[in-house]
């Protein structure tokens, strides 16, 4: 074959087999450390909330015009609860929702009181005799625990 008539091939570059190896794996650690990372941020968080337990020891309403429901909270996980919220839905579906930022942590083991009355509800809030009351209560990492509590009949 003469020269003009012989096909042109053009010499294309590319990466190397070592190379290609190389990014192939740069690229595989790169994902493994990044789920890595997600997994157990993930797993942390669930561990901690898992170990949290609160129970509600007593309910007990008070009062008639300066009206409480005090709640004697135990906590029974294996981890300090800091209560963050407080709800109390009445019979007729409105809810009242009390928010505390410090000074509701309870020791693996201790007892608390938490108050919910006329300071921390609008004052249109009073429970009624021989009415049962949606309450819960709700940790700071997530765990929650609510009851159905009856008031009393006077």
């Amino acid at each position: 074959m003469d020269r003009k008539n012989r096909p042109r091939t053009r010499r294309k570059k590319g990466v190397s087999p070592v190379i290609a190896a190389l990014l192939l794996v740069a690229i595989a650690v790169a994902g493994a450390i990044v789920t890595h990372s997600w997994v157990m941020s993930m797993i942390s968080n669930q561990g901690e909330q898992a170990q949290t337990a609160i129970r509600v020891d007593i309910m007990e309403f008070t009062g008639t015009s300066n009206v409480w429901i005090n709640t004697t909270i135990r906590n029974v996980g294996s981890v300090q609860a800091v209560i963050s919220t407080v709800y109390v839905t009445l019979t007729n579906g409105t809810v009242y929702t009390q928010q505390y930022a410090s000074g509701n942590t309870i020791n693996v083991g201790d007892t608390m009181e938490i108050c919910f009355g006329t300071s921390e509800a609008p004052t249109d809030f009073a429970w009624t005799p021989n009415t049962a009351y949606k309450i819960k209560m709700i940790t700071d990492n997530g765990f929650a625990v609510e009851g159905n509590y009856k008031s009393p009949s006077s």
